[in-house]
């Protein structure tokens, strides 16, 4: 049996590095890239960004909770227009360096949780796609022009049992 030589170990050597790093240059890492880890969807309107936003409801027809989170990283208040399709558009206030935690009302749990400053109950009255469907959600403000995002409807089970819509219209709080 022969041994190898110290010329044949060192030709091996610059193919053992070019290995190395050619395993380096491969494509980016999955979580490096922006995703929405959860059921909702991100959006952004001017200095607002909107997180992890999704309707809850039933039926075609029935009401339906917009969930979610504004924040505003801007220095002053912006109002935040949120519209679909026929429904009459709905108002909230996003105060400067703040967010607002959509599908709560002031006062309830989660409204004021760490870094969330207000709560807003955003229903729209009849959906018009029911559970499993998406929905167009319009994002608007003053400076920041409109953004459409699709939001998906999911019904009020499991971790959106307690995110119900009621039968009555509601206006943010």
């Amino acid at each position: 049996m022969k041994r190898p030589t110290r010329s044949g170990l060192a030709a091996l050597v610059p193919l053992a590095v070019a290995g190395a790093l050619a395993a380096c240059s491969g494509p980016p890492v999955g979580t490096d890239a922006p995703y929405d880890p959860s059921d909702g969807v991100s959006a952004s309107v001017g200095e607002i960004s909107a997180r992890n936003l999704l309707v809850v409801g039933s039926d075609a027809g029935a009401p339906g909770l917009v969930s979610g989170v504004l924040l505003n990283a801007s220095d002053a208040v912006i109002t935040v227009s949120l519209s679909s399709g026929a429904a009459a558009a709905v108002t909230v206030q996003v105060p400067a360096q703040g967010s607002v935690l959509l599908g709560a009302a002031t006062g309830e749990p989660g409204a004021s949780t760490p870094g969330t400053t207000a709560g807003a109950v955003v229903q729209f009255d009849a959906l018009p796609q029911p559970a499993g469907a998406v929905l167009p959600l319009n994002l608007s403000t003053p400076g920041g022009g409109t953004t459409t995002v699709q939001v998906p409807v999911l019904p009020a089970t499991r971790e959106y049992a307690s995110i119900t819509p009621t039968t009555a219209p509601l206006t943010p709080s």
